[in-house]
Formats: C-alpha cells, sequence, structure tokens
C-alpha cells in the first residue's frame, strides 16, 4: 500500500499517486528480467478521506485505515495484471491527464455494483507531472 498526500495535504496527490501506479507497472517487466522472475502486478487506486498515524508500543509503523483504503484494495482485487483500476469518482479527476477506459460494472464486497476503469496511460505519453524544482 502506497499513500500520497499524508500527513501533510498535497493539492496534486491523486496525480503523484496515479504516476507511481503507472511507473510501477511500467517496470515490472524489468525488473522480472532482472531477477528471472514471472511476478505481475495490479493496482487499486482510490481516493478520500483517511486516517492515518502510527501503530506499535515497540515497533513502530505508520499505517492508514478508512473506506478509502477498502475500496482501493477491492479495485485492486478487480483488475488483471499489468492494469490500474480506479472507480468512476476518481477516473473523472484524472481524464484530462490520463487516457482511462471503462471495465464495465462489477460487485464490490461492502460497496454494491460500482463502475470501473482502467487508466490506460498518461495523455500524450508524457508525464503528468514532472518531480523536481522547475527552471
Amino acid at each position: 500500500m502506497a499513500a500520497c498526500g499524508l500527513p501533510d495535504a498535497d493539492p496534486d496527490h491523486l496525480v503523484h499517486a496515479c504516476d507511481l501506479a503507472l511507473d510501477m507497472v511500467a517496470a515490472m517487466p524489468a525488473l522480472n528480467a532482472a531477477l528471472g522472475t514471472h511476478l505481475e502486478l495490479r493496482v487499486g487506486l482510490n481516493s478520500g478521506g483517511a486516517v492515518a498515524g502510527v501503530v506499535g508500543t515497540s515497533t513502530f509503523s505508520y499505517d492508514v485505515w478508512g473506506e478509502m483504503v477498502n475500496v482501493a484494495s477491492r479495485l485492486e482485487s478487480n483488475g488483471v495484471p499489468g492494469s490500474v483500476v480506479t472507480s468512476s469518482t476518481v477516473a473523472a479527476a484524472l481524464r484530462d491527464r490520463y487516457e482511462v477506459r471503462p471495465l464495465g460494472v462489477r460487485d464490490l464486497k461492502g460497496e454494491g455494483r460500482t463502475e470501473l476503469f482502467t487508466v490506460v496511460g498518461r495523455q500524450g505519453g508524457a508525464r503528468a507531472s514532472s518531480p523536481g524544482p522547475s527552471t
């Protein structure tokens, strides 16, 4: 699990998360070639309110909870290897920067019938955000 916009709010958290998801999926073939493996990756991408904090008394861990996390997990479970799956709300927010295609309606546990989308790539193939200082 990865989270963007925590603990400090980031107005571009969804763009950063989507870029990471697409880059992770794109890196899998090279990773498999380097390791001699055949690993596959599915990503569920969601956005919304969450609770985050440090847990533990002797070994500390930063964790995130909430319905948003549960839905992201169910989106991932309904994807196919090599895909980034999201909900209609997130797909609508990403349409200006990413190519998003419908996957159909699925019955998600705890959510009911939900329209799913896959993020195919960045519009025009370029990075949606450019990290680092501007010149």
